[in-house]
């Protein structure tokens, strides 16, 4: 049986505090085994226990290490001031196998366990329990190993307690694995003052000294009173520079309210990494909490919803990575996300209907702020920020980069503070953007102090105007804006317009090898410009001009489009020209100042010397040619290059 102290930290974020772990003893149990007594049977090293164990068990070892318990014939337990069961050894192992059926384990003494098996020294616990269980200021279950060895928990029934739900611990090194799969409840009624504030929990689980701590909780989790409450609490200590390593799976929905401060999940170490997997709805102070004092990397998956008064998710590590996706809501009364990682830097992926919000009104509430370290924030999902704005990266000479994909809301200012900084559109699907939020030097506008403007995949319909220049290094960039310049790199399409439309350039524009114009062009002889106050400068390796007439009708009432205009000249000449003309050809034309689309008649296949190998055919398209509008497009283009047309 085990009570956990500790003093709070008052300074923001409040976090982790140093626990000291008290025992006390109890009574024994009024069956003792061994030697055999009643319904309790010794065969070797194993006893079994059937019948009626109202009464409770008290087993000492090493002579004996396995205990099983099932067929009862009433509740475990019930009667007395001490543990229900109690298992202790001096240098062995403990193996507790107990299935009470339609029975519960209850223990009402003040400081009484229902399961207490202790190994003093080195040694293995294994502890199977069926049932649900009631305990009072004690542990539901607890597993201590004071030195070296492994504690293994798993619990299939409910708990209800005044203290701990379930504790695992092991003083040395070693292993600490727990699975619930019942609902936990922890109920603290000792207040804060004068007594010492108090730690109750859902499942703690800690090792002191190198070792793993595995914790899969399947079921719900609800933890009031105390001091400080958590849900599921794992290494919640520092001090010893010792590598170990967390892992929690919480399927279920975790409710903590404490008299100072609660927790959802808390865990923290010095060195190893933290792994937490949330998909059930979390309510706390703090929703999630991680600290590791010397160097590791945390990663925090949460599916679920995290409704917090404080921080929803503190994640730090001074060498390590901060990595956290959120596919469900966070809603916080002071930060959304608050990370600090000064090594390895934070990575953050609110995917598709994630939503990270902040509703405190004070100037340092933030939907994500981070603190230090270079970071990667990508927003697929909504992130709303409070007083303090949307997003706030650290500040120092750190490239961070945010990337937007479609489908993003950010409600609030976004600061990338110092560095070179890059504000990146990705993804998959169709996306848009206001230029105009961008700041390009006086701080009022929503998206300030980057450097970098980049689209790298997804379709991205850009509004309104900005004096950056923005890089394409794939994806579509369409829409009826301005930009203070643009390239297009391998694998991206310039197509102006949402149908037919215009971009402006001011500044010089770039084709790089790889690139496509696309252009959209009706038969009135309107479509796609791209307009540029620079220079346009076109690479003939593997670029492509591309026309669609759209609607693919007859008949044409023009003959020639213009593609691109440039006031400084147009420098290079597209690799490929294509349209979707049936059997009538675009024929690209190159003006010192423009690049135009002129339409001419497809060359028939058998003559090898034409200028196009688009095959004749008798279609509606050129039947319905008229013959005027065909010499018309031939006129002052010289074909002779091309031999007999």
């Amino acid at each position: 049986m085990a009570l956990w102290f500790g003093v709070p930290q008052v300074r923001r974020p409040r976090h982790l505090v140093l626990v000291l772990l008290f025992g006390a003893a109890t009574a024994h149990a009024q069956i003792v085994a061994p030697p055999s007594s009643g319904t309790v049977v010794v065969d070797g090293t194993t006893v079994t226990a059937t019948g009626d164990l109202s009464a409770g068990l008290d087993i000492d070892g090493p002579t004996v290490d396995t205990l099983l318990i099932n067929s009862l014939n009433q509740n475990l337990g019930n009667t007395g001031a001490a543990d229900a069961v109690s298992f202790n050894t001096l240098n062995s192992n403990i193996f507790i196998t107990m299935d009470l059926g339609v029975f519960q384990g209850s223990a009402s003494g003040l400081l009484a366990d229902v399961i207490d098996a202790t190994v003093t020294g080195d040694g293995n616990i294994t502890i199977d329990s069926t049932g649900d269980l009631m305990a009072g200021l004690g542990n539901g279950i607890l597993g201590n190993v004071t030195g070296n060895g492994n504690v293994i928990i798993t619990s299939q029934g409910n708990i209800t307690s005044n203290g701990l739900g379930i504790n695992g611990l092991v003083g040395d090194a070693g292993n600490v694995t727990i699975r619930s799969t019942g609902n936990i409840t922890v109920t603290s009624p000792i207040p804060v003052f004068p007594a010492p504030p108090t730690r109750p929990a859902g499942i703690r689980a800690a090792v002191t000294n190198a070792g793993q701590v595995e914790v899969f909780s399947m079921g719900d989790i609800t933890v009031n009173g105390g001091s400080i409450a958590s849900g599921i609490q794992a290494n919640e200590f520092l001090g010893l520079v010792t590598a170990r390593s967390v892992s929690i799976v919480s399927i279920g929905n975790i409710s903590a309210s404490g008299d100072i401060n609660s927790f959802g999940i808390q865990t923290g170490h010095d060195i190893g990494p933290i792994q937490i997997t949330s998909t059930g709805d979390i309510t706390a102070d703090t929703g999630i909490s991680t600290l590791l004092g010397t160097s590791g990397d945390v990663t925090i998956s949460s599916t679920g919803s995290i409704l917090a008064s404080d921080q929803g998710i503190f994640a730090s590590t001074p060498s390590g990575m901060v990595q956290l996706t959120i596919d469900g809501g966070v809603v916080s009364g002071a930060d959304g996300i608050l990370s600090n990682s000064p090594g390895g830097g934070t990575m953050i992926s609110i995917l598709q209907g994630g939503t990270v919000q902040s509703i405190g009104a004070g100037g340092t509430d933030r939907g994500i702020e981070i603190t230090s370290g270079a970071s990667q924030v990508t927003v697929a999902g909504s992130v709303i920020g409070g007083g303090g704005g949307a997003i706030q990266f650290a500040a120092g000479n750190f490239n961070d980069i945010l990337e937007l994909q479609p489908g993003f809301g950010m409600t609030g200012i976004v600061r990338a503070d110092a560095g070179t900084d890059t504000l990146r559109f990705g993804g998959s699907g169709s996306g848009n953007f206001d230029l105009s939020s961008i700041d390009t030097g006086g701080n009022t506008q929503q998206y300030r102090e980057f450097e970098v403007f980049e689209v790298n995949s997804g379709t991205w319909t850009f509004s309104n105007g900005t004096a950056a220049a923005f890089v394409a290094n794939g994806g579509v960039v369409t829409g009826d804006a301005t930009f203070g310049g643009l390239t297009a790199n391998s694998g991206s399409t310039i197509a102006p317009g949402n149908g037919v439309g215009t971009i402006t350039v001011n500044g010089n524009a770039a084709f790089n090898p790889g690139s496509n114009r696309a252009l959209d062009i009706r038969p009135d002889g309107s479509g796609d410009l791209l307009n540029v106050t620079g220079t346009t400068t076109i690479s003939g390796n593997g670029t492509s001009l591309n026309a669609a007439l759209n609607p693919l009708t007859t008949p044409l009432t023009a003959s020639t489009w213009t593609a691109i205009t440039a006031t400084g000249g147009v420098t290079g000449e597209f690799a490929t020209v294509a349209d979707n003309l049936p059997d009538l050809d675009l024929l690209a034309v190159y003006n010192p100042d423009s690049v135009q689309l002129t339409l001419v008649a497809a060359a028939a296949d058998s003559d090898p010397s034409a200028f196009s190998r688009k095959e004749i055919h008798p279609s509606a398209q050129m039947a319905a040619l008229d013959t005027q509008i065909y010499q018309h497009s031939c006129t002052g283009i010289n074909f002779s290059s091309y031999g007999n047309f």
